[in-house]
């Protein structure tokens, strides 16, 4: 998601006391995400961490003054990635909701659209960068809703822009001027995002259908299965011709699921 080189260019910027907007706030949520709970200041839960606490201070101060930028769209995916996994409240959604917002402000799902279909795409790193900002929202999105989530929530974003099937895109990303991605890369992100589709599929008919009756809720689960049963197949087969466990976890997500409704 964060290009190497800009991050250096943007590191020598710092130093010269001239730093682009939010790059200090991405550092934060970068220092937040990295480092080992037994080094966090003493507190009785990470909610309270200092550094916790500051850094989403910070984060909401530049959403507050309307700062929209990469850098301050992948700090909150950060900060977000740091509440899901030590469990602070229910604030990780939230704040990846936010970050979906901008990333409409910015059009990057717009941008992403474009590029999928163009031929034989020369991006510059900051185009590569966005391509690598939105798409790992999209799976962020999808993790951080998959169960034990009983109820699953509204998507930060849509489901996706891209245009075609799994063949097509691979060919075409293939053939796209990636500085940080090797084909083994995209077909990862490919499958990842494919069965981050299917699973957000089910979760869109499970919130639809969870105050029905379960004469109604039967009736639709048949043709949901089916829709996703083909392809999961092919998906499966991608992993093992891969040797890839790219899916797998999201793959099992839909199966509970299921099992659950």
């Amino acid at each position: 998601m964060i290009s190497p080189v800009k991050f250096n260019d943007d590191s020598r910027l710092m130093n010269n006391f001239q730093p682009s907007s939010g790059f200090l706030l991405k550092v934060l949520a970068m220092h937040l995400i990295v480092t080992p709970p037994s080094d966090h200041p003493p507190t009785a839960s990470f909610t309270d961490s200092p550094w916790y606490r500051k850094c989403k201070y910070h984060f909401g101060q530049y959403i507050s003054m309307g700062e929209c930028s990469l850098h301050v769209i992948q700090a909150g995916m950060l900060i977000a990635l740091f509440e899901h996994t030590q469990c602070v409240a229910d604030s990780a959604r939230l704040t990846l909701g936010v970050c979906g917002r901008m990333i409409y402000e910015l059009e990057l799902d717009a941008f992403v659209a474009e590029l999928s279909i163009k031929d034989k795409v020369v991006m510059t790193l900051e185009e590569e960068e966005k391509w690598y900002t939105w798409w790992d929202m999209f799976l962020l999105d999808s993790y951080l809703n998959m169960p034990p989530v009983l109820a699953p929530k509204q998507p930060a974003i849509d489901m996706e822009p891209f245009q075609g099937k799994f063949d097509e895109l691979r060919s075409h990303f293939y053939s796209s001027s990636f500085r940080n991605l090797t084909r083994e890369n995209i077909d990862y992100y490919i499958m990842e995002h494919e069965a981050a589709e299917n699973l957000l599929r089910i979760q869109r008919v499970m919130r639809e259908n969870r105050h029905k009756d379960v004469a109604h809720v039967n009736d639709v689960a048949p043709r949901l299965w089916t829709q996703v049963n083909g392809s999961i197949k092919s998906l499966k087969e991608r992993q093992h011709s891969a040797r890839t466990f790219a899916g797998i976890a999201v793959n099992l997500s839909i199966t509970l699921a299921l099992l659950v409704r």
